[in-house]
């Protein structure tokens, strides 16, 4: 991902409130820092449904995702 998508505003007010506010606190870094996350529904061995994100912060609708199912 980009320094924006990975770094920007959003992300790190996505953190803050993740890391403080919701009490979760702050882990060590885990695997590739730099590649952008998704969210795929695969149903025999195919991607039927996928979220792309656009930045590190994003949040899909993860009911929506599976409602296609």
């Amino acid at each position: 991902g980009r320094i924006s998508q990975l770094l920007g505003p959003s992300v790190w007010w996505r953190g803050f409130v993740s890391a403080v506010v919701q009490r979760h606190g702050i882990g060590a870094k885990d695997g590739d820092g730099f590649q952008m996350p998704g969210a795929f529904l695969v149903r025999d061995g195919r991607i039927i449904k996928a979220y792309r994100h656009q930045k590190a912060s994003d949040r899909p609708d993860y009911c929506q995702l599976a409602s296609s199912v």
